[in-house]
């Protein structure tokens, strides 16, 4: 096995408690050499060289500590070994020589002491002076966020937690807590979050994260059933949790504190989960944080289980739904319990099956709530009242109840807190009078003797009734400046009233007067200069150094560099400071063997290479490029991070899902009746990315087959490619317009009815524009026929050929009720050869429309023209009409070769819901369809307005709406108007 070298930083209460002697046993049973020693700020520095598993094994002995110690973390760096030790040996505290450990007599049983063989000396830290508090976040859905109002108080009261455990929600603000984020940072993010859309169980991904052909797909969909290797995938809730997964990433990348070991956080940190296959509850302390925030909130039913190692885990409300018990392994002397969670529900609120089920885990869960709310030692419960916890509007209501609710306890949390550090006082001072000779109602005075070589402040501990009390002299002292307390045994003749026996030496930081810095990253050096000329002038104290590290992580995570590394030089008394700002890189990226879809697919989908620096977003967009490929239903992206090498090695998990799909699609409305059909998809055919699709749909009306291959993306280029072939048969109605009885008034009516068929096949190759949209080129060759319905004789078909160029944009966040983005769809088509038997024409088409979001009102204007040839067929023709095609007409009563419309639409969302997201839209229009070129007349616009009543529901929208047309003429002037037509449709569209 080979030798190396590991430098140890032991940070918690391990000075003055033996730690050192604890290192020294283990240490040399093991065979290791090197030294412990206690540093100036309160930590333990180990040197060890040996064989590298005994240095790994006395890793994980200085991560669990002695049973007297309390180690709130272990930071490690292995190197080469140097070969400058022959044993095992300790630093002592007061001279820094070191001695060896065999001369070493005793320890004193007090928590706050080092011995040596010279003298009696008890070392006291402001560390081992802090009153440990373990703080308990409960679930409640949307009622924790009342939890942020909660910390904003205790964090202005100066109250510091020791370990921070979460269940469901408790867990996602617990663990944004711990990572760095502040509690008015937790407040930005609740109510600037769109938690609809994060939570929604209506589709899976943001359609952003689509690439165009996957949009058209999707959005027609009504249910999917899957299958593997033609077996049925048994769906297991009604929610993957995609949204949520990709939200959480997000920000967790943007923390300043990030490990696999939730004890390295800023504060270590529980995330807590129900086990469904042991039935129990398991505090997450390590691993993937996303993952361990997903899981502990994966309500049953809603929400898929999620896969950790061995396990299978949903939320940890089932059993633990305030967590004081997983608090217990840190040893606080005081729990602090937020209880968010949700009242029973009545009746009438347990239609959704979400709610039945957070009903039943609510009365399963009641006699766990009592025990926990006893086992803690103060319980802040906001008075929310009936807020249900599925309701994420007026959040800052309950951050207001919050901060009430923490303000109201605050008295009792004062006299708690002054309680138990009352009692830690006492505790020393018991060991103090034992340990020195002296009574327990000794006092402080000052001493400033030069006799004696003292070179901080000191004091005497005497048995006299002058000087402080040794209570109130600790509680004068302000932990941001002390170093430590030293107590020791001068050895002066006790008979020698002039003499100190005894000594108390606090020992200061010096203040920071420069702070020098080496800086990799230009464009955050004016941001660090700023958080540097806010510490200059601050004692140098671990506090400070903490402080000072956080700020600068956080601020190179936000700007893109995940997981930078802030050292400060050793400065012992020294007041300048040197920071060394390292961004992280990637390190090896590897996927999992057990991913059966060829490799290239993954790494495809990666924003980041080797060797660039870490980045969150991108690690974030890659997750959801790798989901969006659809042949994953989760991925997992582990990291390994190398503090000394400042690399990150990441590994990428995924399990995969049936790639065969069946979806289901329905449509009806007024017009075209009831629609139906199926897609056959197989996502990943021969294992290459390629999809193969088999659809047929239609109603009485028209009716679409089609076979067709698509590649979205070529090998790891962003060339697409695509072919199909199809059969499209549809009824074409034919409008008149007749007057009626009164004047300036017209009705329309259908005259006769046209079928137009087409039959042919179409190739294109492009390139994706992001995930966005394609610019294409494609040819077409087709056969086409039309003729009247009521005819006995069908004509022969007539051919063409042509070659189409175009761009389709398409960002909008939903295809109905769209609140963000814009569509644009350009395109050019041309005949590409032309025969004797065959047709030719040339037509062009633009259509741009853009949302301009303004809270919960969206304002969506809409251009569209099209020109073309005298050379274009009948079934080719441009069309006027419908429900969202200028309200007012029927759908296709307007037809010809050139278009031109501009609408202006103004849809808001309603602050309640009739079951689901709820919305009302205006619009008007102008437009109209020419026949031929040279008769487009602006004197012919046709006008209209239309009302929309809308629901977004699980099966698509529904919508009820009504539109009126009119339009103007001369001799006489007059305005003409249409009837009033009626509009109601039930899903998406299929074609």
């Amino acid at each position: 096995m080979a030798k190396k070298r590991a430098e140890f930083r032991v940070y918690g209460i391990v000075q003055g408690v033996g730690f050192r002697y604890f290192v020294y046993r283990i240490a040399s049973s093991l065979n290791l050499c090197g030294f412990a020693k206690n540093m100036y700020d309160g930590w333990v520095y180990v040197v060890a060289e040996g064989e590298e598993d005994k240095l790994k094994e006395l890793h994980q002995h200085l991560k669990q500590g002695p049973s007297h110690a309390y180690v709130q973390k272990v930071e490690v760096e292995y190197q080469q070994p140097k070969n400058e030790f022959h044993r095992f040996g300790i630093y002592r505290l007061v001279s820094m020589s070191k001695f060896p450990v065999l001369f070493l007599s005793i320890f004193v049983l007090a928590n706050f002491f080092v011995g040596n063989l010279q003298s009696k000396e008890i070392t006291i830290t402001p560390e081992s002076l802090k009153v440990r508090i373990g703080l308990a976040l409960s679930g409640g859905g949307s009622r924790g966020v009342s939890q942020i109002g909660v910390l904003k108080v205790l964090e202005h009261e100066g109250i510091e937690f020791s370990a921070v455990a979460g269940t469901s929600i408790g867990a996602f603000v617990g663990g944004l807590y711990s990572i760095g984020y502040t509690p008015e940072e937790l407040e930005e993010i609740a109510l600037n979050t769109k938690w609809d859309d994060v939570l929604t169980l209506l589709k899976e991904q943001e359609r952003s994260e689509l690439f165009f052909d996957q949009k058209v797909i999707q959005d027609r969909v009504l249910a999917s059933l899957r299958f593997k290797k033609f077996k049925l995938v048994y769906p297991q809730a009604l929610s993957l949790g995609w949204r949520f997964n990709s939200f959480i990433q997000k920000l967790v990348w943007k923390g300043a504190y990030y490990s696999d070991d939730f004890n390295k956080l800023k504060f270590p940190f529980r995330a807590v989960a129900t086990d469904v296959v042991s039935g129990k509850t398991i505090s997450i302390s390590k691993g993937n944080l996303v993952t361990a925030l997903r899981a502990s909130s994966a309500i049953p039913l809603r929400n898929t289980p999620i896969t950790f190692d061995t396990l299978i885990l949903v939320d940890g409300g089932l059993f633990a739904n305030i967590p004081v018990e997983q608090l217990k392994e840190f040893k606080p002397d005081v729990i602090i319990a937020i209880n968010t969670t949700s009242p029973p529900l009545e009746k009438e609120e347990l239609q959704k099956p979400w709610s039945l089920a957070s009903q039943i885990i609510n009365i399963f869960m009641d006699k766990f709530l009592k025990n926990a709310t006893l086992s803690a030692d103060i319980v802040i419960e906001p008075a929310i009242g009936k807020h249900p916890n599925d309701n994420f509007k007026g959040l800052d209501s309950l951050i207001f109840l919050g901060e009430k609710a923490g303000r109201e306890q605050l008295p009792k949390i004062r006299e708690i807190l002054t309680a138990k550090k009352d009692s830690i006082i006492a505790n020393l001072r018991n060991a103090i009078a034992r340990e020195f000779g002296l009574s327990s109602n000794f006092n402080v005075i000052p001493y400033s003797d030069s006799s004696i070589s003292l070179s901080k402040q000191s004091f005497v501990l005497k048995d006299t009734s002058s000087g402080l009390d040794f209570k109130e002299f600790i509680g004068k002292l302000d932990s941001k400046w002390i170093k430590q307390i030293r107590i020791f045994d001068t050895g002066y003749d006790a008979t020698n009233n002039e003499a100190p026996k005894v000594v108390l030496e606090i020992d200061t930081f010096p203040r920071i007067k420069n702070i020098v810095y080496h800086c990799e990253i230009e464009n955050v050096k004016n941001q660090i200069d700023t958080i540097i000329q806010n510490t200059i002038g601050k004692f140098d104290s671990p506090e400070t150094r903490k402080s000072l590290i956080e700020e600068i992580k956080k601020l190179c995570a936000k700007s893109g560099f995940s997981f930078t590394k802030v050292v400060v030089s050793p400065s012992e008394n020294s007041e300048n400071l040197h920071l060394e700002i390292t961004p992280n890189k990637i390190g090896k990226i590897k996927i999992d063997e057990k991913i059966t879809t060829s490799e290239y697919i993954i790494r495809r989908e990666l924003t980041f290479r080797q060797g660039e620096y870490t980045n969150g977003h991108k690690i974030a967009q890659s997750w959801s490029n790798i989901i969006s490929t659809g042949l994953f239903s989760d991925v997992f992206i582990d990291f390994d991070v190398d503090t000394i090498a400042s690399l990150c090695n990441i590994k990428i998990f995924a399990q995969e899902r049936g790639t065969q799909v069946l979806n289901f699609l329905m449509r009806i409305d007024n017009e075209r009746n009831l629609q139906g059909g199926v897609d056959f998809i197989h996502e990943n055919l021969f294992n290459t990315g390629t999809r193969f699709l088999v659809s047929a749909a239609g109603g009485k009306s028209d009716f679409v087959a089609k076979i067709g291959l698509n590649q979205t993306r070529i090998w790891k280029t962003n060339f697409s490619l695509s072919a199909e072939a199809g059969y499209i048969w549809k009824v074409i109605p034919i409008f008149v317009r007749s007057k009626t009885s009164k004047l300036n008034r017209y009705e329309s009516s259908v005259e006769k009815e046209i079928i137009g068929e087409k039959l042919g096949a179409y190739i294109s190759a492009g390139t994706q524009i992001e995930r966005l949209g394609n610019f294409y080129l494609g040819f077409r060759s087709e056969k086409q026929r039309f003729y009247d319905q009521n005819e006995s004789s069908k004509p022969n078909y007539y051919n063409f050929y042509t070659l189409k160029i175009g761009l389709i944009y398409d960002s909008r966040n939903r295809l109905e009720f769209p609140s963000d983005g814009r569509l644009i769809n350009i395109f050019l088509e041309t005949p590409l050869f032309k025969t004797t038997s065959s047709i030719a024409f040339t037509r062009a088409f633009f259509q741009h429309s853009i949302n301009f979001p303004i809270k919960d009102l969206v304002i969506r204007p809409t251009i569209t023209f099209g020109f073309a040839d005298a050379g274009l067929p009948f079934p080719e023709f441009f069309s006027l009409g419908g429900e969202d095609n200028f309200p007012g007409f029927y759908e296709d009563e307007l037809l010809g070769r050139q278009i031109y419309t501009t609408k202006f639409e103004f849809q808001y969302r309603l602050p309640w819901k009739l079951y689901f997201d709820t919305f009302i839209t205006l619009n008007y229009n102008i437009g109209s369809i020419w026949s031929q070129f040279d008769a487009i007349r602006i004197s012919e616009l046709k006008h209209s307005f239309g009302f929309s009543f809308g629901l977004l529901t699980p099966i698509g929208p529904v919508s009820f709406s009504l539109g009126r047309a009119f339009f103007f003429i001369k001799n006489p002037n007059a305005v003409v108007w249409g009837p009033i037509v009626p509009y109601f449709s039930i899903g998406n569209r299929l074609f």
